[in-house]
Protein backbone atom coordinates (compact mmCIF):
# COMPACT_ATOMS: atom_id res chain seq x y z
CA UNK A 1 0.00 0.00 0.00
CA UNK A 2 1.32 3.53 -0.75
CA UNK A 3 0.66 6.07 1.41
CA UNK A 4 -1.22 9.19 -0.41
CA UNK A 5 0.40 11.34 2.12
CA UNK A 6 3.90 13.08 1.65
CA UNK A 7 5.74 13.69 5.05
CA UNK A 8 7.56 16.84 4.71
CA UNK A 9 11.07 15.29 5.92
CA UNK A 10 11.97 12.17 7.04
CA UNK A 11 12.08 12.45 10.78
CA UNK A 12 8.24 13.08 10.10
CA UNK A 13 7.75 9.75 8.37
CA UNK A 14 9.92 7.69 10.73
CA UNK A 15 7.50 9.23 14.01
CA UNK A 16 4.56 7.91 11.77
CA UNK A 17 5.83 4.65 11.52
CA UNK A 18 7.35 4.15 15.23
CA UNK A 19 3.58 5.38 16.33
CA UNK A 20 2.27 2.12 13.80
CA UNK A 21 4.67 -0.08 15.25
CA UNK A 22 3.88 0.64 18.88
CA UNK A 23 0.01 0.00 17.72
CA UNK A 24 0.90 -3.27 16.48
CA UNK A 25 3.41 -4.53 19.42
CA UNK A 26 0.17 -3.88 21.70
CA UNK A 27 -2.01 -5.49 19.61
CA UNK A 28 -0.13 -8.54 19.14
CA UNK A 29 0.32 -8.71 23.06
CA UNK A 30 -3.63 -8.84 23.62
CA UNK A 31 -3.63 -11.15 20.76
CA UNK A 32 -1.17 -13.68 22.01
CA UNK A 33 -1.96 -13.57 25.38
CA UNK A 34 -3.17 -16.99 26.08
CA UNK A 35 0.11 -18.40 23.52
CA UNK A 36 2.68 -16.37 25.71
CA UNK A 37 1.18 -17.29 28.84
CA UNK A 38 1.63 -21.09 27.70
CA UNK A 39 5.89 -20.15 26.89
CA UNK A 40 6.00 -18.55 30.38
CA UNK A 41 3.70 -20.91 32.46
CA UNK A 42 5.87 -24.53 30.78
CA UNK A 43 8.97 -22.34 30.78
CA UNK A 44 9.95 -22.28 27.21
CA UNK A 45 10.54 -18.39 26.99
CA UNK A 46 14.01 -19.11 27.00
CA UNK A 47 14.52 -22.67 25.31
CA UNK A 48 14.95 -23.71 21.74
CA UNK A 49 11.32 -25.59 22.09
CA UNK A 50 10.41 -21.72 21.75
CA UNK A 51 8.17 -21.79 18.21
CA UNK A 52 8.67 -18.11 18.50
CA UNK A 53 12.15 -17.61 19.41
CA UNK A 54 12.98 -14.45 17.51
CA UNK A 55 10.33 -12.42 18.75
CA UNK A 56 9.64 -13.70 22.63
CA UNK A 57 13.18 -14.16 24.45
CA UNK A 58 15.33 -12.78 27.43
CA UNK A 59 17.87 -11.64 25.29
CA UNK A 60 19.01 -7.68 25.23
CA UNK A 61 17.60 -6.18 21.25
CA UNK A 62 21.50 -5.72 20.61
CA UNK A 63 22.40 -9.48 20.51
CA UNK A 64 21.76 -11.95 17.66
CA UNK A 65 19.17 -14.78 19.11
CA UNK A 66 20.66 -18.50 17.89
CA UNK A 67 17.14 -19.74 16.79
CA UNK A 68 16.96 -23.25 15.28
CA UNK A 69 15.62 -23.87 11.64
CA UNK A 70 13.71 -26.84 10.12
CA UNK A 71 17.22 -27.65 8.52
CA UNK A 72 18.37 -28.31 11.99
CA UNK A 73 21.10 -25.52 11.69
CA UNK A 74 20.94 -22.59 13.66
CA UNK A 75 20.40 -18.81 12.38
CA UNK A 76 21.88 -15.92 14.00
CA UNK A 77 18.62 -13.71 14.03
CA UNK A 78 18.77 -9.66 14.86
CA UNK A 79 16.16 -9.84 18.24
CA UNK A 80 13.11 -9.03 17.15
CA UNK A 81 11.16 -9.03 20.66
CA UNK A 82 10.59 -5.24 20.47
CA UNK A 83 9.63 -5.11 16.66
CA UNK A 84 6.63 -5.81 14.19
CA UNK A 85 7.99 -4.33 11.51
CA UNK A 86 10.78 -4.66 8.90
CA UNK A 87 12.08 -1.55 6.96
CA UNK A 88 13.53 -0.78 3.78
CA UNK A 89 14.74 2.61 2.27
CA UNK A 90 15.12 3.72 -1.54
CA UNK A 91 16.18 7.21 -2.13
CA UNK A 92 13.21 7.34 -4.78
CA UNK A 93 10.22 5.13 -5.62
CA UNK A 94 9.72 2.74 -8.11
CA UNK A 95 6.90 -0.08 -9.52
CA UNK A 96 7.42 -2.04 -10.15
CA UNK A 97 9.77 -2.78 -6.71
CA UNK A 98 11.87 -5.52 -7.68
CA UNK A 99 15.56 -7.25 -6.85
CA UNK A 100 18.04 -6.01 -8.70
CA UNK A 101 18.68 -9.03 -10.61
CA UNK A 102 15.60 -8.22 -12.27
CA UNK A 103 15.64 -4.76 -13.12
CA UNK A 104 16.51 -5.24 -16.67
CA UNK A 105 13.15 -5.94 -17.49
CA UNK A 106 13.78 -7.21 -21.14
CA UNK A 107 16.29 -9.77 -19.59
CA UNK A 108 15.28 -13.36 -19.64
CA UNK A 109 18.81 -14.71 -18.90
CA UNK A 110 20.98 -14.63 -15.72
CA UNK A 111 23.83 -16.66 -16.63
CA UNK A 112 26.20 -13.86 -15.51
CA UNK A 113 24.84 -12.51 -12.31
CA UNK A 114 24.32 -16.37 -11.75
CA UNK A 115 28.29 -17.25 -12.28
CA UNK A 116 29.63 -13.86 -10.17
CA UNK A 117 27.32 -15.32 -7.73
CA UNK A 118 28.50 -18.73 -7.53
CA UNK A 119 32.02 -17.28 -7.49
CA UNK A 120 31.50 -15.60 -4.27
CA UNK A 121 29.83 -18.63 -2.82
CA UNK A 122 33.12 -20.56 -3.51
CA UNK A 123 35.03 -17.68 -2.52
CA UNK A 124 33.04 -17.27 1.28
CA UNK A 125 33.48 -21.14 2.10
CA UNK A 126 36.79 -20.90 1.90
CA UNK A 127 37.42 -18.87 4.86
CA UNK A 128 38.11 -20.78 7.76
CA UNK A 129 35.53 -19.90 10.01
CA UNK A 130 32.73 -19.74 7.66
CA UNK A 131 33.83 -23.37 7.42
CA UNK A 132 34.16 -23.89 11.05
CA UNK A 133 30.31 -22.66 11.51
CA UNK A 134 29.07 -24.84 8.55
CA UNK A 135 30.96 -27.92 9.99
CA UNK A 136 29.73 -26.99 13.50
CA UNK A 137 30.50 -27.63 17.11
CA UNK A 138 30.15 -29.89 19.44
CA UNK A 139 28.34 -29.34 22.44
CA UNK A 140 27.54 -32.46 25.57
CA UNK A 141 27.01 -34.84 22.18
CA UNK A 142 25.27 -32.75 19.69
CA UNK A 143 26.73 -30.79 16.56
CA UNK A 144 25.54 -27.62 16.26
CA UNK A 145 25.64 -26.22 12.68
CA UNK A 146 25.29 -22.19 11.78
CA UNK A 147 23.52 -20.92 9.09
CA UNK A 148 26.04 -19.44 6.40
CA UNK A 149 23.71 -17.62 3.80
CA UNK A 150 26.88 -17.50 1.21
CA UNK A 151 23.66 -15.85 -1.68
CA UNK A 152 22.76 -13.25 1.03
CA UNK A 153 26.18 -12.04 1.34
CA UNK A 154 26.21 -12.05 -2.24
CA UNK A 155 23.52 -9.09 -1.91
CA UNK A 156 26.09 -7.56 0.51
CA UNK A 157 28.88 -8.03 -1.65
CA UNK A 158 28.30 -6.02 -5.03
CA UNK A 159 26.02 -8.87 -6.68
CA UNK A 160 22.39 -8.76 -7.81
CA UNK A 161 20.21 -11.16 -6.58
CA UNK A 162 16.80 -12.59 -6.02
CA UNK A 163 16.78 -10.77 -2.65
CA UNK A 164 15.24 -7.79 -1.24
CA UNK A 165 17.47 -5.95 1.63
CA UNK A 166 15.24 -5.47 4.79
CA UNK A 167 15.94 -4.61 8.38
CA UNK A 168 15.18 -4.40 11.78
CA UNK A 169 16.66 -1.01 12.37
CA UNK A 170 14.79 1.99 10.82
CA UNK A 171 18.06 4.15 11.15
CA UNK A 172 19.96 1.74 8.72
CA UNK A 173 16.86 2.07 6.55
CA UNK A 174 17.01 5.66 6.73
CA UNK A 175 20.72 6.04 5.47
CA UNK A 176 19.81 4.21 2.46
CA UNK A 177 16.41 6.42 1.97
CA UNK A 178 18.28 10.09 1.83
CA UNK A 179 21.73 8.75 -0.02
CA UNK A 180 22.75 8.14 -3.49
CA UNK A 181 25.47 5.17 -4.50
CA UNK A 182 28.40 5.42 -7.02
CA UNK A 183 29.05 2.01 -8.08
CA UNK A 184 32.34 3.30 -9.37
CA UNK A 185 34.09 4.76 -6.54
CA UNK A 186 31.76 2.61 -4.16
CA UNK A 187 31.04 5.48 -1.85
CA UNK A 188 27.69 6.74 -0.76
CA UNK A 189 26.73 11.26 -0.85
CA UNK A 190 23.83 12.52 0.70
CA UNK A 191 21.00 13.82 -1.14
CA UNK A 192 20.35 17.71 -0.87
CA UNK A 193 17.97 18.45 -3.63
CA UNK A 194 14.66 18.98 -1.88
CA UNK A 195 12.62 18.96 -4.94
CA UNK A 196 12.85 14.86 -4.58
CA UNK A 197 11.20 12.42 -2.63
CA UNK A 198 12.26 9.35 -0.82
CA UNK A 199 10.38 6.51 0.29
CA UNK A 200 10.31 4.34 3.66
CA UNK A 201 9.22 0.45 3.55
CA UNK A 202 7.48 -0.87 6.34
CA UNK A 203 6.94 -4.78 6.22
CA UNK A 204 4.24 -5.94 8.94
CA UNK A 205 5.54 -9.13 10.26
CA UNK A 206 3.41 -11.93 11.06
CA UNK A 207 4.64 -13.48 13.41
CA UNK A 208 2.82 -17.44 12.91
CA UNK A 209 3.83 -17.43 9.37
CA UNK A 210 6.79 -15.37 8.66
CA UNK A 211 10.04 -17.46 8.48
CA UNK A 212 8.14 -20.46 7.91
CA UNK A 213 5.87 -20.68 5.13
CA UNK A 214 7.80 -20.57 2.03
CA UNK A 215 7.10 -20.48 -2.05
CA UNK A 216 4.70 -22.25 -3.38
CA UNK A 217 6.99 -24.03 -6.01
CA UNK A 218 10.22 -24.44 -3.75
CA UNK A 219 9.00 -24.12 -0.34
CA UNK A 220 12.13 -22.30 0.75
CA UNK A 221 10.66 -19.64 3.08
CA UNK A 222 10.18 -16.27 1.44
CA UNK A 223 11.35 -14.00 4.12
CA UNK A 224 14.88 -15.11 5.28
CA UNK A 225 17.59 -14.10 8.08
CA UNK A 226 20.93 -13.10 7.06
CA UNK A 227 21.92 -11.19 10.47
CA UNK A 228 25.34 -12.37 12.40
CA UNK A 229 27.70 -13.48 9.72
CA UNK A 230 31.83 -13.87 10.17
CA UNK A 231 31.52 -11.04 7.71
CA UNK A 232 30.28 -7.84 9.07
CA UNK A 233 27.93 -6.24 6.49
CA UNK A 234 24.78 -7.77 7.02
CA UNK A 235 25.31 -7.50 11.42
CA UNK A 236 25.91 -3.87 11.02
CA UNK A 237 22.54 -3.93 8.54
CA UNK A 238 20.99 -6.37 11.21
CA UNK A 239 19.98 -8.20 7.91
CA UNK A 240 17.03 -9.45 6.53
CA UNK A 241 16.18 -10.73 3.10
CA UNK A 242 12.73 -11.10 1.04
CA UNK A 243 13.00 -13.05 -2.17
CA UNK A 244 11.00 -12.20 -5.14
CA UNK A 245 10.67 -14.09 -8.76
CA UNK A 246 10.61 -12.70 -11.84
CA UNK A 247 7.34 -10.91 -12.11
CA UNK A 248 6.86 -10.18 -8.89
CA UNK A 249 6.27 -6.83 -7.22
CA UNK A 250 6.76 -6.25 -3.98
CA UNK A 251 4.66 -3.23 -3.94
CA UNK A 252 1.93 -5.22 -3.72
CA UNK A 253 2.51 -7.31 -1.03
CA UNK A 254 -0.43 -6.74 1.02
CA UNK A 255 2.22 -6.59 4.59
CA UNK A 256 4.02 -3.64 2.84
CA UNK A 257 3.29 -0.17 3.16
CA UNK A 258 4.95 2.40 1.39
CA UNK A 259 5.49 6.07 2.94
CA UNK A 260 6.80 9.03 1.10
CA UNK A 261 8.66 11.80 2.18
CA UNK A 262 10.19 15.40 0.97
CA UNK A 263 14.06 15.31 0.68
CA UNK A 264 15.53 17.65 3.77
CA UNK A 265 19.31 18.84 2.94
CA UNK A 266 20.19 19.10 7.30
CA UNK A 267 17.90 15.38 7.29
CA UNK A 268 20.19 13.75 4.56
CA UNK A 269 23.36 15.45 6.13
CA UNK A 270 22.67 14.02 9.70
CA UNK A 271 22.07 11.08 8.74
CA UNK A 272 25.06 10.95 6.41
CA UNK A 273 27.30 11.97 9.30
CA UNK A 274 25.88 9.27 11.62
CA UNK A 275 26.75 6.38 9.34
CA UNK A 276 29.82 8.07 8.64
CA UNK A 277 29.07 8.37 4.80
CA UNK A 278 28.43 4.70 4.80
CA UNK A 279 31.98 3.22 6.49
CA UNK A 280 29.81 2.17 9.45
CA UNK A 281 27.36 0.03 7.47
CA UNK A 282 29.95 -0.90 5.14
CA UNK A 283 33.34 -1.89 7.27
CA UNK A 284 36.55 -2.68 5.27
CA UNK A 285 36.75 -6.30 5.73
CA UNK A 286 38.44 -9.14 4.16
CA UNK A 287 35.86 -10.09 1.80
CA UNK A 288 35.38 -6.32 0.86
CA UNK A 289 38.80 -6.24 0.38
CA UNK A 290 39.28 -9.50 -1.87
CA UNK A 291 35.95 -8.89 -4.67
CA UNK A 292 36.79 -5.72 -4.82
CA UNK A 293 40.85 -6.44 -5.56
CA UNK A 294 39.98 -9.62 -7.91
CA UNK A 295 36.60 -9.61 -9.00
CA UNK A 296 34.30 -6.60 -8.73
CA UNK A 297 35.58 -5.17 -12.09
CA UNK A 298 37.27 -7.88 -13.89
CA UNK A 299 36.21 -10.19 -16.20
CA UNK A 300 37.83 -13.53 -15.23
CA UNK A 301 36.45 -16.48 -13.83
CA UNK A 302 37.48 -19.99 -11.81
CA UNK A 303 36.62 -22.87 -14.02
CA UNK A 304 35.41 -24.35 -10.99
CA UNK A 305 32.54 -21.60 -10.85
CA UNK A 306 31.99 -22.43 -14.61
CA UNK A 307 32.00 -26.72 -13.24
CA UNK A 308 29.30 -25.48 -10.17
CA UNK A 309 27.15 -23.50 -12.97
CA UNK A 310 26.72 -26.53 -15.17
CA UNK A 311 26.22 -28.81 -12.12
CA UNK A 312 22.99 -26.73 -11.30
CA UNK A 313 22.24 -26.18 -15.07
CA UNK A 314 22.93 -29.70 -16.40
CA UNK A 315 20.60 -28.77 -19.47
CA UNK A 316 23.08 -25.96 -21.27
CA UNK A 317 26.02 -28.33 -22.47
CA UNK A 318 29.46 -26.63 -20.63
CA UNK A 319 30.88 -25.12 -24.00
CA UNK A 320 27.64 -23.18 -24.29
CA UNK A 321 27.81 -21.87 -21.08
CA UNK A 322 31.96 -20.59 -21.39
CA UNK A 323 30.57 -19.80 -24.97
CA UNK A 324 27.78 -17.58 -23.53
CA UNK A 325 29.91 -15.89 -21.39
CA UNK A 326 32.66 -14.70 -23.63
CA UNK A 327 30.51 -13.08 -25.62
CA UNK A 328 29.71 -11.10 -22.30
CA UNK A 329 33.33 -10.67 -22.26
CA UNK A 330 34.49 -13.11 -19.46
CA UNK A 331 37.37 -15.48 -19.63
CA UNK A 332 38.16 -18.65 -17.17
CA UNK A 333 40.90 -19.84 -15.62
CA UNK A 334 42.03 -22.64 -13.54
CA UNK A 335 42.35 -21.61 -9.99
CA UNK A 336 40.35 -22.24 -6.94
CA UNK A 337 38.48 -19.60 -5.71
CA UNK A 338 39.83 -18.75 -2.51
CA UNK A 339 41.29 -16.05 -0.12
CA UNK A 340 44.84 -15.29 -0.99
CA UNK A 341 47.46 -16.22 1.40
CA UNK A 342 48.44 -12.78 2.39
CA UNK A 343 44.68 -12.02 3.11
CA UNK A 344 44.83 -15.50 5.13
CA UNK A 345 48.21 -14.46 7.36
CA UNK A 346 46.27 -10.92 8.44
CA UNK A 347 43.39 -12.92 8.85
CA UNK A 348 45.30 -15.63 11.40
CA UNK A 349 46.94 -12.79 13.15
CA UNK A 350 43.32 -11.65 14.76
CA UNK A 351 41.70 -14.90 14.65
CA UNK A 352 40.66 -15.36 18.17
CA UNK A 353 39.53 -11.65 18.68
CA UNK A 354 37.51 -12.09 15.67
CA UNK A 355 36.25 -15.02 17.08
CA UNK A 356 35.89 -13.89 20.45
CA UNK A 357 33.73 -10.62 19.15
CA UNK A 358 31.19 -12.39 16.91
CA UNK A 359 30.67 -14.91 19.91
CA UNK A 360 29.94 -11.74 21.95
CA UNK A 361 27.27 -10.99 20.00
CA UNK A 362 24.86 -14.25 20.26
CA UNK A 363 22.73 -14.75 22.77
CA UNK A 364 21.85 -18.83 23.20
CA UNK A 365 18.39 -19.28 24.74
CA UNK A 366 18.81 -22.00 27.50
CA UNK A 367 22.26 -21.64 28.37
CA UNK A 368 21.81 -20.63 31.54
CA UNK A 369 25.14 -21.83 32.82
CA UNK A 370 27.20 -20.13 29.92
CA UNK A 371 28.47 -23.33 29.04
CA UNK A 372 27.53 -23.80 25.79
CA UNK A 373 28.90 -20.16 25.44
CA UNK A 374 32.00 -21.13 27.15
CA UNK A 375 32.27 -24.26 24.28
CA UNK A 376 32.22 -21.43 21.62
CA UNK A 377 34.79 -19.12 23.00
CA UNK A 378 37.41 -22.48 23.87
CA UNK A 379 37.16 -23.27 20.10
CA UNK A 380 40.52 -21.56 19.14
CA UNK A 381 41.80 -24.25 22.08
CA UNK A 382 40.58 -27.24 21.45
CA UNK A 383 42.44 -29.32 19.34
CA UNK A 384 39.20 -30.73 17.31
CA UNK A 385 38.98 -26.85 15.86
CA UNK A 386 42.25 -25.28 16.62
CA UNK A 387 43.10 -25.75 12.59
CA UNK A 388 40.51 -22.40 11.60
CA UNK A 389 42.61 -20.60 13.62
CA UNK A 390 45.53 -21.81 13.49
CA UNK A 391 47.45 -22.47 10.20
CA UNK A 392 50.42 -24.60 11.47
CA UNK A 393 47.52 -27.03 13.00
CA UNK A 394 48.29 -30.40 11.77
CA UNK A 395 44.34 -31.40 12.84
CA UNK A 396 42.51 -30.27 9.54
CA UNK A 397 38.85 -30.70 9.34
CA UNK A 398 37.46 -33.03 6.70
CA UNK A 399 34.92 -30.69 5.07
CA UNK A 400 32.68 -33.28 3.85
CA UNK A 401 31.16 -32.91 7.32
CA UNK A 402 29.93 -29.36 6.41
CA UNK A 403 26.03 -28.72 5.38
CA UNK A 404 27.15 -26.54 2.82
CA UNK A 405 30.43 -27.78 2.02
CA UNK A 406 29.82 -31.50 1.23
CA UNK A 407 28.26 -30.11 -1.80
CA UNK A 408 30.83 -28.12 -3.35
CA UNK A 409 33.87 -30.19 -2.01
CA UNK A 410 35.08 -30.62 -6.05
CA UNK A 411 34.76 -27.38 -6.29
CA UNK A 412 37.01 -26.08 -3.59
CA UNK A 413 39.35 -28.80 -3.15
Amino acid sequence: MLLNHVFKNIDEAIDYILVEESTVIDNDKEKLYPFLNYIESNRLIDSFKNPLLGFFNLAPTDKFVMTRLTNERYSLKPNLKKSRFLYRGQNEYHDPCIPSLFRNLSQTYFIEESMLCQELYLLILSHPLVQLMDIGIQHKGETYRFAVNPYGLAQHYYNKTKELDLTKDIDVASFFAVTTNNWETDSYSPILDESTEGVLYYYKLDIERDFKIGHPVTGEPLLTTIGLQIFPRSERQQGFLYELEKGDNFNNNPQVTIVRFQQNAKCSQRIFDKFQGGKILFPDDILMQHWKKENKDKKLLSERTLEFNHRNNPKVPKEMLRSMMADKGYSFEDYIPSFTKVELNEYYKSAISIWENFCSKIYIPGDKDDSFKKTLLNAPYNKEYEWAFNPNSSNRKDLREGYLLHEIIDFIS
